[in-house]
């Protein structure tokens, strides 16, 4: 996006993040190309412009837009942005092209696409730079590695089976874990009941996600659960502890505990800060 619209950049070897907090535009800003994008606050008819053509449409909460080799313009987005860009190194991504012997595999530019391992590398990015926190090397590796793997695979046609080692959870299940997660959020969650629903045990499903999205399981599932509680207190008249309970939590100090920790913010300050301007995106709770 524009340069004075980024808050915190991060990179390491192989990987740069860009997160943004952005308030409501109607000027125009820019994604560049050859970036993972999430927003995960979302936009309702939102305008856009990429591949020459002129768009409006809904970007859900925690979807993705791919930015192949063009940018794409937003036009005009009358919501506040959470988002987070990544942006992995061209080298490494031509090195796993060759490894593979991924000749002529080209991602394509795609806005508003739900994908579980997207969604858990931004999320734990996000965490990063909002905690202002150290990744190591080898972690950021981890995570640029898995980007890349689901850029290839999914957005550039790649055959998946040149890179599910043993061990390793494939994409396919980890959006429907993601689905199954974002399904329950008030529901109590456990490892042992996701694994159930991939049919492994607990231990084995707990390594393997991580394997694949770089996030451990129940990181994911706090991650979920607080940016579904911030778009419920941004976008309806609910309390926080009415929030708090729609994503699963019964004890008011642990969510407020894990909306700051994930925020950077308490949840009244939260409704503070959109006291005004709440009432113009107000919609039924997600």
């Amino acid at each position: 996006m524009r340069g004075q619209d980024v808050e915190h950049v991060l990179s390491w070897p192989g990987l740069r993040s860009e997160y943004s907090r952005l308030a409501p535009h109607d000027g125009v800003a820019v994604t560049k190309p050859g970036q993972i994008g999430v927003v995960f606050t979302g936009h309702r008819d939102v305008a856009y412009r990429a591949s020459g053509r002129t768009r409006r449409s809904d970007i859900a909460p925690g979807a993705a837009t791919i930015t192949a080799g063009e940018p794409v313009s937003w036009l005009r987005v009358s919501e506040p942005t959470d988002a987070v860009e990544i942006y992995p190194d061209p080298q490494l991504v031509n090195n796993v092209v060759a490894q593979h012997g991924l000749a002529g595999v080209s991602p394509r530019t795609v806005i508003g696409e739900m994908d579980g391992v997207v969604l858990a590398v931004a999320s734990r990015l996000r965490q990063v730079h909002l905690a202002n926190a150290g990744l190591s090397d080898v972690a950021a590796s981890e995570l640029a590695h898995a980007i890349t793997r689901q850029l290839l695979i999914r957005y550039g046609g790649a055959d998946p089976r040149a890179f599910l080692a043993p061990g390793r959870l494939s994409a396919a299940r980890v959006d429907q874990v993601s689905q199954y997660i974002d399904a329950r959020l008030s529901d109590p969650l456990s490892i042992p009941l996701l694994a159930s629903v991939m049919q492994l045990s607990p231990y084995h499903f707990a390594r393997t996600f991580r394997a694949a999205t770089g996030m451990a399981p129940h990181a994911f599932v706090t991650a979920r659960r607080m940016m579904r509680a911030r778009i419920i207190l941004e976008r309806t008249a609910m309390t926080v502890e009415e929030a708090a309970g729609m994503v699963g939590y019964r004890h008011i100090g642990h969510f407020r505990r894990a909306f700051v920790l994930t925020h950077g913010i308490r949840p009244s300050e939260l409704l503070a800060e959109y006291r005004k301007i709440r009432p113009v995106y107000m919609t039924p709770p997600p």
